[in-house]
C-alpha cells in the first residue's frame, strides 16, 4: 500500500486481512494513522482512498507510481 505521511512517500506491507483489505485495494492511495513517534507503524484506513493526484505527486509519488 502507498501512504503518504508528512508529505513523505511511504510504501506499507500492512496485513489487512482484519480490514477486509482485498487485491483491488493494492496500489491504491490510502489516508493513514500513524504515531508522531514512531511513524514507521502505520494502519491504513481503507475507508478514505487518496485520489487528487497533485497531492500524490506533492508527497513524492511519481506519475509511474500513480499509473500502477
Amino acid at each position: 500500500m502507498y501512504h503518504i505521511i508528512l508529505a513523505k512517500k511511504i510504501i506499507s506491507f500492512e496485513s489487512g486481512l482484519h480490514k477486509k483489505v482485498s487485491p483491488k485495494d493494492i496500489g491504491k492511495f490510502y489516508k493513514i494513522k500513524y504515531l508522531l513517534n514512531s511513524p514507521e507503524i502505520i494502519r491504513g484506513i481503507y475507508s478514505e482512498q487518496i485520489i487528487d493526484s497533485t497531492a500524490i505527486l506533492k508527497a513524492g509519488f511519481s506519475k509511474k507510481d500513480i499509473e500502477k
